[in-house]
């Protein structure tokens, strides 16, 4: 039931709205989720806080000359896994990335700051510290765990898959 109020909220297309309908959950809810703050240039989605690269000036640069529908978002991602750039791990652990599918499909990413416990951003929302499925039903039940690239990888990748996607840098 969390999950699915979790979806309604993050879906209300009232972002500024988020923080206290999810605090106000914990009345008939117990959750462990925490609102963070965060002083980003850029609006940025889920992938480009976990990849840190919301600010990165290269990769700033980049997605600015790309058109707007090639930028760090589910098909990067998809393209990271599938061509093998992030490494799968069997097991939770600080510092990797939690990968949420539905169905197989690619739905949310955050990091993992212990075992159970990440840090992500929601949709066009906040970002939030949060339990593993402390998490709109919308990103799925599958959790799968990759070794992250740094910041200077996840942007020369990006140039890679931009590429792919026809774009001349």
């Amino acid at each position: 039931m969390l999950r699915q109020k979790l979806h309604e909220i993050t879906e209300n297309g009232n972002p500024s709205s988020h923080q206290k309908l999810i605090g106000d959950l914990r009345k008939h809810h117990a959750h462990t989720i925490m609102s963070l703050e965060l002083d980003a240039k850029y609006g940025f989605n889920c992938v480009m806080h976990a990849l840190d690269i919301i600010d990165h000036p290269e990769y700033v640069r980049l997605a600015f000359a790309c058109p707007h529908d090639v930028y760090a978002g589910a098909e990067f991602v998809d393209f990271l896994i599938d061509h093998e750039y992030l490494s799968e791990r069997a097991t939770p652990a600080p510092g990797l990335l939690a990968i949420y599918f539905d169905g197989g499909k690619f739905k949310h990413i955050g990091l993992l700051l212990s075992e159970t416990r990440l840090e992500s951003k929601w949709g066009t929302g906040h970002l939030y510290e949060h339990e593993l499925f402390e998490v709109p039903i919308s990103y799925g039940n599958d959790v799968r765990y990759f070794a992250p690239l740094s910041p200077v990888e996840a942007v020369t990748v990006f140039t890679e898959f931009a590429e792919s996607k026809g774009v001349e840098l």
